[in-house]
């Protein structure tokens, strides 16, 4: 068991792991989306509009707490996360199916 976490590990850090650019949303489609995590609790992955080292950051994944004009606050397994709206390059929302509707 050790041997595969430490590999996991080697595979999570590894400095070829790129996170792929998506496309740039307009700011209505946007906050459209954020609403609809907020008022329907869904999780949602958010891509950042910015670069470290060249590359993309990996997408914040969470649940929107709240928002206003400037800022978003997200649920996330980490904690609280604030995010200024005018960085989201892009956010998805999965579509779940539910055990029960297989």
């Amino acid at each position: 068991m050790s041997e595969h976490t430490e590999q996991m590990s080697r595979f999570l850090n590894d400095s070829n792991l790129t996170v792929s650019r998506k496309p740039k949303m307009a700011l209505e489609e946007i906050t459209g989306q954020l609403a609809y995590s907020y008022h329907e609790h869904r999780l949602c992955f958010v891509q950042i509009d910015e670069l470290e080292n060249g590359q993309y950051l990996p997408e914040l994944q969470g649940i929107v707490r709240g928002f206003d004009d400037e800022s978003v606050h997200f649920n996330t397994l980490e904690g609280l996360a604030t995010v200024e709206l005018d960085s989201i390059r892009h956010i998805f929302i999965p579509d779940f199916i539910k055990w029960y509707d297989k």
